[in-house]
């Protein structure tokens, strides 16, 4: 009965070895294929003296609007289109009636973009907050730790009147939601 289970298991080993070889070649061809399809292409090659050249930059930067909002903007990221009327009309009475007519959907818009800016500014000072707290616990002396408990006390301020901000935004936008019902 043992006998009989060693050939089984040994017969099945067999088999998985197999199909794994033919996965390999199967995967051997295809790069090599890959790489036939490239021959011929320029291509770039990064040295050690090139990276120490390279400048190093944050991937996020902090900035303030001009009514003092704090936004943070990932490095590259692209700009923001920025508001355009959809319509002028030529007379005033028509001008009312088209800007109540998109002023709903407009402005229900514009909250819940503004919404959404103030939950990715919560989020955004959330993960600020966890890697100071990583930095404070990974220094060994206190001299080191001082200044990230500055950082960590002001970046608490910041979660709470980001989150203040958030709550706000959010029971607007509701408020809206239930005076103006729509789609």
């Amino acid at each position: 009965m043992k006998f009989r289970k060693a050939v089984i298991a040994v017969v099945l080993l067999g088999m998985a070895a197999s199909a794994s070889a033919q996965d390999l070649a199967a995967a051997a061809r295809k790069e090599k294929e890959r790489r036939a399809s490239l021959k011929g292409k320029p291509s770039v090659t990064v040295t050690n003296t090139d990276l120490t050249k390279a400048t190093k930059k944050a991937a996020i930067s902090e900035t303030r609007t001009e009514d003092g909002e704090q936004t943070a903007a990932a490095e590259g990221a692209p700009a923001e289109p920025e508001m355009k009327p959809s319509a002028v009309a030529a007379e005033p009475s028509q001008a009312l009636v088209v800007e109540t007519a998109v002023d709903v959907e407009g402005l229900r818009a514009d909250l819940q973009d503004k919404y959404d800016r103030a939950k990715e500014r919560l989020e955004y000072v959330t993960l600020k907050m966890r890697a100071l707290q990583q930095q404070f616990f990974s220094f060994n002396t206190m001299e080191s730790k001082a200044k990230v408990q500055q950082d960590i006390a002001q970046t608490n301020l910041d979660i709470q009147a980001a989150a203040a901000e958030e709550a706000r935004l959010k029971k607007e936008l509701e408020d809206f939601d239930s005076k103006n019902p729509g789609k």
